[in-house]
C-alpha cells in the first residue's frame, strides 16, 4: 500500500499509519511503562504536565492500548509533584 496510490483522505492516513506506527509488543511495553511511570517535572505546570500525559495515552490508544479512565485518573494522581499534596488528599475524602 503506498500513499500515491490513494484518492481519499482515509485511505491516504492508513497508508501513513501503517508505516509509521510501531504497532509491536516492543513499543506497547515501553509506552505502557512510561504511562504507569510518568511523574511531573519539578518545573512543569499543571497544564505542561497533563499535555505530556495526554500525548502519550494518545500514543497508547493509537496503537490499541486502552486504559479505563479509572487509570487514568489514578496515574495522573500519582504522577503529581508534592505540591499538589492537598488536592490528593482533599480526593481522597471525597
Amino acid at each position: 500500500m503506498t500513499v500515491r496510490k490513494e484518492k481519499i483522505a482515509k485511505g491516504i492516513w492508513d497508508a501513513l499509519a501503517k508505516c509509521h506506527i510501531d504497532e509491536g509488543l516492543a513499543n506497547k511495553i515501553f509506552l505502557t511503562w512510561k504511562f504507569f511511570m510518568f511523574q511531573m517535572g519539578p518545573i512543569n505546570t499543571m497544564e505542561v504536565h497533563l499535555n505530556k500525559l495526554a500525548i502519550v495515552v494518545d500514543k497508547l490508544e493509537t496503537i490499541r492500548v486502552a486504559l479505563l479512565n479509572e487509570v487514568k485518573m489514578m496515574v495522573i494522581l500519582i504522577s503529581l509533584s508534592d505540591i499538589y499534596q492537598n488536592l490528593i488528599t482533599t480526593l481522597k475524602k471525597i
